[in-house]
C-alpha cells in the first residue's frame, strides 16, 4: 500500500510491503529495481521470525518520482530513515543491494542509533563500477540516452539493461522479466539521476566509523559492481564478515539463493535467543 513519509523537504508517498512479526529488518533495493527483488528474502525472513520491510525508493517502482535534481545517496538515505521513523521502527536491521547498499552503509555511518546489524549485497563503496555501468553514468552518455527516453523510454531502458544487466544467463526468466518490468517502470530521470549519483559517491574515506555488526556480501563474478567493492568495504569496516559466493554475479540472492538465505539469515539472527520478538 502506499504510505506518506517526510523527507528531505517534500512529502512523497512511499510503496512498501511488509511481511511476518519479529524483530524488524528493512531492505532497500538497488539502481532500477524495485521492492519486489526482495519477495523471496521477505519469505525467508518472515519464517525465521522477523518482521520485513520493502519499500520502493523515489523514482522506481510504485513510489512518488520526484523531480530531476532530488537524486543523491544523501536523499535517498534521509528517506529511508524518515520512512522508519514514520512507521515507528525505532531500531532495524537493514540490508541493501548495490546502491541499496551504499545507502544502508551511509545509514550506518549518519544514523547508527537506528541500525542494530548492516548487510550490504554487492555494494558500491568508492564510486567505482565497472566500465559500461560507468560508461552509462556519464554525462555525454546520459545525456544522450535522457533525450532518447523522451521519445521512448522502452528503447532507453533496453540500451540501460544491456550495458548494467549482463548475468541474465545464470537467472530464471521470471527474474529477467522482473528487471525488466522494474527497470521500465522507472522515471528516466530517476534512472540517470541515481546512476550518475552512485557513480561520484565515495564512502571508502568513513567506513571505519561505522560501529554496527556488518556482513558483506557480493558475487564472486560480479560483472557491474567489482568483487573488490566489497572487499574494501570489509576492510575497513572494524569487525566486518565478508562472504564472497562463487557461482553468483550481482544479484546473488537470484544465482545462488539457497547460500544466500542461509548466510543472511545466521548472520540477522545470530542472537536472536537474547533479542526479544516484538
Amino acid at each position: 500500500m502506499a504510505d506518506p513519509a517526510a523527507n528531505t523537504g517534500q512529502t512523497l508517498n512511499i510503496y512498501y510491503q511488509v511481511q511476518g512479526a519479529g524483530r524488524d529488518v528493512v531492505l532497500i533495493h538497488g539502481w532500477a529495481s524495485s521492492w519486489r527483488l526482495w519477495q523471496g528474502t521477505m519469505d525467508v525472513l518472515a519464517k525465521a521470525g522477523c518482521r520485513a520491510w520493502a519499500l520502493d525508493l523515489p523514482g522506481f517502482g510504485a513510489s512518488d518520482k520526484p523531480a530531476d535534481g532530488w537524486y543523491s545517496i544523501k536523499n535517498f538515505a534521509a528517506l529511508v530513515s524518515a520512512f522508519c521513523q514514520a512507521l515507528g521502527l525505532e531500531r532495524a536491521s537493514i540490508v541493501g543491494h548495490s546502491m541499496g547498499g551504499t545507502i544502508a552503509l551511509l545509514l550506518g555511518l549518519e544514523q547508527p542509533h537506528m541500525v542494530e546489524r548492516l548487510v550490504a549485497v554487492s555494494p558500491v563503496v568508492s564510486g567505482r563500477l565497472n566500465f559500461p555501468v560507468r560508461m552509462f553514468a556519464s554525462r555525454w552518455l546520459g545525456r544522450w540516452l535522457y533525450g532518447l527516453s523522451a521519445r521512448s523510454w522502452p528503447l532507453a531502458a533496453a540500451g540501460a539493461q544491456l550495458l548494467y544487466n549482463r548475468s541474465w544467463s545464470l537467472r530464471p526468466r521470471a527474474h529477467h522479466r522482473r528487471a525488466w518490468e522494474d527497470l521500465s517502470r522507472a522515471a528516466p530521470h530517476a534512472a540517470l539521476g541515481s546512476l550518475r549519483a552512485l557513480a561520484h559517491f565515495d564512502l571508502s574515506p568513513r567506513l571505519q566509523a561505522i560501529t554496527a555488526p556488518t556482513l558483506i556480501l557480493a558475487g564472486a563474478g560480479d560483472l557491474n559492481v567489482p568483487p573488490s567493492q566489497a572487499r574494501l568495504a570489509a576492510a575497513r569496516i572494524p569487525g566486518a564478515r565478508l562472504v564472497i559466493l562463487p557461482g553468483a554475479r550481482h544479484l546473488p540472492m537470484n544465482d545462488q539463493p539457497e547460500r544466500f538465505y542461509r548466510e543472511l539469515r545466521q548472520f540477522l539472527m545470530a542472537d536472536m535467543e537474547t533479542v526479544p520478538a516484538r
